[in-house]
């Protein structure tokens, strides 16, 4: 058998594995697939895809593929209350389309090579990838795009079931469309209306004529406890995907049919599309027990990208913007000086954070896990999925999703830009009394600069913060001073720096520990 040696081997060309192969470009990569660009769930794209700068090029290209449409809003729908949700700063990035039409413009545009062959075993340790027609051997990484298949955490007996979730979908075709039918609905004052104020990042009053198009927007209808549907116009809202989504079983093609056919937005008439089986346009769809995540996401021969990593749920229709950033920041730490064992722990500390915000998210739309407790699940119906609180909760989701798929900048919890000061993390982990952590919080990383020392943290159940230690000097204001040591914060994630009681709880044990070992951080101080 053959043996071919590279570098890297990424598994899987979708969004993932199409756009860590642009950023190793030069490098020495093989990217497997044995069916690239085949027809895939994913049509609702939001604005963070295009974040960086190298997938902005895309956007007009994006913008003339056939099945693009509009994405105006996002409306979150409940038994007695809806609300809008405009896309987050770049409005014209937000879009609906196919995508097996997506993937194929982005493989142009960046001139991807594709080898056309099928993954059938992996020894990690070793490096060595075998297919159907040969083998690969990695040098340095195997990089592991393969979504749903989860080769590799599979392989190393990381992948575990998030919950238990089932999704049935098919396409409906759209006689015809009226935004008065659904701007008729908030005449009538049959559900509280509410919009999402970018500015101030709140709920307030809704309004008939609202500036968005009812008939360009995702429309997300919880329709009963851990049950709701998707309704995705494409094709200029000729077509619209409708998926029903169940914590509760398997969705069958007749409960599928009852279901849709009562909770249809109202500014569509639609007609369902046969079920012949000619594409997948004209086919009904299943995907059963589908929310899975790794225990751990990176080691010093491998690493884990987008859905191979964790997926929990649709709802929030991140999944193309989490994996292409989520690439583009694994390549870049890569191209700055290499893979290590650091890099691996940094990385996976990045991504378990990703997923601790994400499931986060996914509870606060479903409302907890109501699956156990017949008397929970009660509660929340009673309590949450009505009126204003529902959706209070969907715009808290609605924020941490998009944060959780944004782009990496300068202020990345793991990166490794050279101008951010040399990386120091075990020297001040070794200064608390748990390792890197402290009073329930993880030293992600810390960076000494001149005059500076930069520690970022982040927990569970709170937003992370970046603390630094700076000399003091004059007119300079400080959280606390300790002797001439200054403490301050920044919240990296919220649009307050109002501290919370995990947050004051950290700074006041850092205070502390500047008290006892202020020498020591001082040492460090590049």
């Amino acid at each position: 058998m053959a043996v071919r040696e590279v570098d890297y081997v990424v598994i899987g060309a979708g969004m993932a594995g199409m756009a860590v192969d642009r950023v190793l470009r030069g490098k020495s990569v093989a990217l497997i697939d044995p069916r690239p660009r085949r027809y895939k769930i994913g049509e609702s794209v939001i604005p963070q895809h295009f974040g960086d700068p190298m997938m902005r090029p895309l956007i007009d290209i994006v913008w003339a593929l056939p099945s693009t449409t509009p994405k105006e809003a996002t409306i979150f729908i409940s038994n007695d209350s809806m609300g809008w949700f405009p896309p987050f700063h770049d409005a014209p990035y937000a879009i609906h389309l196919d995508r097996r039409e997506f993937e194929e413009a982005t493989a142009a545009h960046f001139e991807t090579k594709v080898i056309e062959e099928r993954v059938d075993a992996i020894d990690v340790d070793s490096g060595l990838v075998t297919t159907d027609h040969g083998a690969f051997h990695a040098n340095e990484l195997i990089i592991d795009c393969s979504g749903p298949a989860r080769v590799v955490a599979r392989k190393l007996g990381l992948a575990r079931e998030v919950w238990p979730v089932w999704a049935s979908w098919a396409y409906h075709d759209v006689v015809a469309t009226d935004a008065e039918r659904f701007w008729g609905l908030v005449r009538r004052d049959e559900k509280a209306f509410f919009r999402f104020d970018n500015d101030t990042r709140k709920l307030v009053p809704g309004a008939v004529g609202d500036a968005f198009c009812p008939s360009h927007a995702t429309i997300l209808t919880q329709v009963a406890d851990g049950v709701w549907t998707w309704q995705i116009p494409l094709w200029k809202a000729t077509m619209l995907s409708v998926g029903v989504v169940s914590r509760h079983g398997p969705v069958s093609e007749e409960q599928y049919r009852e279901i849709t056919g009562r909770s249809i937005a109202p500014q569509f008439e639609t007609r369902m599309r046969s079920w012949d089986h000619s594409g997948p346009h004209n086919s009904f769809h299943v995907r059963n027990r589908f929310a899975w995540t790794a225990d751990r996401f990176a080691g010093e021969k491998w690493a884990l990208l987008g859905d191979a990593a964790f997926f929990g749920d649709p709802v929030y229709s991140v999944g193309t913007g989490l994996a292409t950033n989520h690439a583009i920041q694994l390549g870049r730490l890569i191209n700055d000086g290499g893979w290590s064992a650091q890099k691996a722990e940094a990385f996976h500390r990045h991504t378990a954070h990703l997923f601790s915000r994400a499931k986060r998210a996914y509870d606060q739309w479903y409302f907890g896990n109501v699956m156990g407790s017949q008397e929970v699940a009660v509660d929340i119906q009673t309590d949450f999925l009505n009126g204003h609180v529902f959706q209070v909760r969907s715009s808290e989701a609605y924020v941490d999703m998009w944060d959780v798929s944004a782009a990496a900048d300068k202020k990345d919890h793991f990166g490794y830009a050279h101008e951010r000061g040399a990386e120091v993390t075990p020297k001040v982990a070794g200064l608390l009394d748990e390792g890197a952590t402290l009073v329930g919080w993880t030293l992600d990383v810390a960076r000494a600069k001149k005059d500076a020392l930069h520690l970022e943290w982040s927990r569970p159940d709170a937003a992370p913060l970046e603390v630094s230690f700076e000399r003091v000097t004059p007119n300079r204001q400080f959280y606390r001073a300790i002797g001439d040591l200054g403490l301050s914060y920044r919240k990296t994630e919220t649009a307050t720096d109002t501290l919370d009681g995990q947050g004051r709880a950290l700074m006041e044990a850092l205070a502390a520990l500047a008290s006892t070992r202020g020498d020591e951080l001082h040492g460090l101080l590049a």
